[in-house]
């Protein structure tokens, strides 16, 4: 009998400790049982002596440590049906970047986990990485692996890159898996849903792809799988308190509110998740799992709007990919969000010089690439630039929503720093004055068609008509334009106010 979700969840927690690593062909139960006292109860001493008294990213999420450890320990040993899986085939650390191993039923019933890469920044920009490409080089790996295996009929799990392994594997292997459970794995590229159409249609619906509500993986670009859920997590990252006193400029104000949260409470405070134990801990907690260890229907959730706004911006970035420097743009985005989730992630908010130095430098190479990148969508065919003017609007007058609600709170953030911002403002007074440029050209093109009607026959003209209905002075780039010029000023006063500040 295939196992349950939560089980599932388990063996994918597990993996975060790489035990797997060095047995074959042993029970879990007897694997575990090496951490255990006489009288059967998980020793935290042995647990240290194996990994270690420090602290241990367990699960990809960042708050982690060893009573997780035990804890988890304690959850599986509980397990009958866990204990008695045989593990097999594990994978060795140079096996193309991938961790992963066999859980065999005394049944013959097999199931597969791949482990997630963790929770650090550096992993969130690895996380974006198959961006414009048909496959990774740790996708194809897992493929191979599954490939490699003398078993016909198999189950597949994972978390964070070890769920997008998992499905990556059930569509490209189809005939060997029947079951794919992904928890918080980030999607795919345009590149492979338009090569593999035709696998997907097949195997999307052995895909179950289970998300937190907040999380920050699952959002990349394009998901495939049959259904898509959203639940509740204890993996918090980020304090909406901690911003709160950040913005007031009064230090822990919610200190005590927040000592006297409870457990359900601290995961709504929560800015953000990631990490597999942490869905376990809010689930159990909270009698999320039916009699047979599956989500019940009622605790799923909708996912938070920012994380939604965030997904249809990495989607909208995969559709456009042939534009070549889309993707170098897209992974200096990428290093940008793995610094400020370096940011978020911490609690309180703090920011160190060599943070602001390294933010400032791929904010420069960012705007660079923006340069390149107008050179190229002027060159693109008119109606699609109509197409994703909305969507191009839609994005800026968020960003000036959360610039004017958050501006305060970077203010004093920087300031506590001892370091002052420096926005290059001339060069979003000189992007304002290239788009009023393009305005210009665009208004002259158009009288310059309204001058071929005259010398050209009625079907021509039709031609004309419709090309000249879509090209006019656009009021939406000169919106863009001011909002430019706007920002501009407004960086220059918060710099200003600071330098005050300091005297």
């Amino acid at each position: 009998m295939a196992l349950s979700e939560r089980q599932m969840l388990l063996l994918d927690t597990l993996m975060y400790t790489d035990l797997t690593d060095c047995h074959y062909n042993k029970p879990l139960g007897k694997i575990l049982a090496e951490f255990q006292n006489e009288d059967g109860s998980v020793s935290m001493e042995k647990i240290e002596k194996i990994f270690g008294s420090r602290s241990r990213s367990l699960s990809g999420g960042l708050e982690s440590d060893l009573p997780a450890v035990k804890h988890l320990f304690e959850e599986i040993l509980k397990d009958d049906k866990l204990c008695s899986l045989k593990v097999t085939y594990p994978t060795q650390k140079d096996y193309g970047g991938i961790r992963a191993a066999c859980f065999v039923e005394p049944s013959g019933d097999v199931t597969v986990a791949f482990r997630g890469t963790g929770g650090s920044s550096e992993q969130w920009n690895n996380n974006t990485h198959g961006y414009g490409d048909m496959s990774q080089k740790s996708q194809e790996a897992a493929a191979e692996y599954i490939r490699s295996l003398p078993y016909d009929h198999m189950d597949v799990t994972g978390h964070s890159n070890g769920g997008n392994q998992a499905m990556y594997v059930t569509i490209v292997c189809g005939d060997k898996i029947d079951r794919c459970v992904s928890y918080e794995g980030q999607g795919f590229s345009k590149e492979f849903v338009q090569g593999y159409d035709r696998q997907i249609a097949r195997n999307k619906d052995k895909i179950k792809n289970i998300n937190g509500s907040k999380d920050f993986v699952d959002i990349l670009l394009i998901d495939i799988a049959g259904e898509t859920v959203y639940v509740k997590s204890d993996s918090g990252h980020g304090s909406k308190s901690d911003l709160e006193d950040a913005h007031t400029g009064i230090p822990d104000r919610n200190k005590k509110h927040k000592e006297d949260m409870t457990d359900n409470e601290r995961a709504e405070d929560a800015i953000f998740n990631h990490g597999s134990y942490g869905i376990l801990t809010y689930a159990d907690r909270n009698g999320s799992f039916d009699e047979n260890g599956n989500f019940r229907e009622e605790a799923y959730v909708e996912q938070e709007e920012v994380c939604k706004w965030l997904h249809n911006i990495t989607v909208g970035l995969a559709l456009v990919s042939d534009i070549p420097v889309i993707g170098t743009i897209t992974n200096t985005l990428a290093d940008i969000g793995g610094i400020i989730l370096g940011i978020v992630m911490t609690s309180p908010f703090t920011i160190d010089d060599k943070t602001l130095v390294n933010l400032r430098v791929e904010i420069d190479n960012l705007s660079l690439l923006v340069e390149n990148l107008v050179v190229d969508i002027v060159k693109l065919p008119f109606d699609v630039i109509k197409q994703n003017v909305k969507k191009i609007t839609d994005f800026f007058n968020k960003v000036v929503d959360w610039y004017n609600k958050k501006s305060g709170r970077i203010e004093r953030m920087v300031a506590e720093a001892g370091t002052v911002i420096r926005v290059d403002t001339g060069k979003l007074y000189r992007y304002c004055d290239r788009i009023a440029e393009i305005n210009g050209q665009l208004d002259t093109i158009d009288r310059d068609m309204d001058r071929l009607y005259f010398r050209l026959n009625l079907f021509d003209g039709l031609k004309l008509l419709s090309a000249d209905v879509t090209t006019e002075y656009s009021r939406k780039l000169k919106a863009c334009g001011d909002y430019l010029n706007d920002v501009a000023q407004e960086f220059e006063n918060v710099e200003n106010n600071i330098i005050k500040s300091f005297g």
